[in-house]
């Protein structure tokens, strides 16, 4: 239900922004993922991918403007080079574990630019979302977790969530109306994409007969998007 009216609140401001005057944005690309975990090992990047689609307000003399965008975006961690020791004393090394979390996203936020230099207009931006996440990818891990339980579990997912979003890039005249648009992206979640609570006296698998207790775990993403799109410019002419 939140979903459905995210995407309602998404549309109709899409459709109101349509009507006037304004500029909109199709970007994509490279995202460098991050988790900051409790109750577990240290983890690298996730390197994933995102889109979006941005409607923002436009006006030749400011170099102020709003905007909305609704997009998806993986969020996540991995695991690599880990060792583990056999019963024979040797060690292994295991594959790269990935943790995928595939997100839909709605922000809203402001742009400043600060600089022209002619051939490209340099901006910053400020943001805030809300994600819901779709999918995972934890459900794979399901069968190691049911002889040694060291991998997040798939039903402790936080499925909304929500962050800010800190932006810079610059904007490349192609014609009058289109821009080519690079922009770099730092979006830190201030809600927890993962919350296990601790867990005591689980039967141990690898040792039946035996009890564990399992520390809490809390997990939050921090990602980092690399964005290449096209800027279209949307006047509007009033002629009496």
């Amino acid at each position: 239900m939140r979903c459905r009216i995210c995407l309602l609140i998404l549309f109709v401001s899409i459709v109101t922004l349509a009507r006037s005057q304004g500029a909109y944005t199709v970007k994509g690309g490279l995202a460098i993922g991050f988790q900051k975990w409790a109750g577990f090992r240290s983890n690298g990047a996730l390197f994933g991918f995102h889109g979006a689609f941005q409607s923002e307000t436009y006006d030749e003399d400011s170099p102020f403007s709003l905007y909305i965008q609704g997009g998806f975006h993986q969020r996540g961690s991995a695991l690599r080079n880990q060792r583990v020791l056999a019963v024979s004393g040797d060690l292994y090394k295991i594959p790269t574990n990935l943790f995928i979390f595939n997100n839909a996203s709605l922000q809203i936020g402001a742009k400043q630019r600060f600089y022209d230099g002619g051939w490209f207009t340099a901006y910053y931006g400020f943001g805030v979302r809300g994600e819901y996440t779709i999918s995972t990818n934890l459900d794979q891990y399901e069968y190691i977790n049911q002889y040694y339980p060291i991998y997040p579990l798939a039903g402790f997912t936080q499925h909304w969530n929500y962050g800010i979003s800190i932006l810079g890039g610059m904007e490349i005249p192609l014609t009058d109306l289109i821009q080519g648009v690079l922009e770099f992206g730092f979006h830190p979640d201030l809600s927890r994409q993962y919350y296990q609570p601790a867990l005591s006296n689980v039967i141990d698998p690898a040792h039946p007969g035996s009890l564990l207790n399992i520390q809490e775990r809390r997990i939050k993403n921090v990602t980092f998007e690399i964005s290449l799109g096209l800027r279209f410019i949307h006047k509007v002419i009033y002629v009496d």
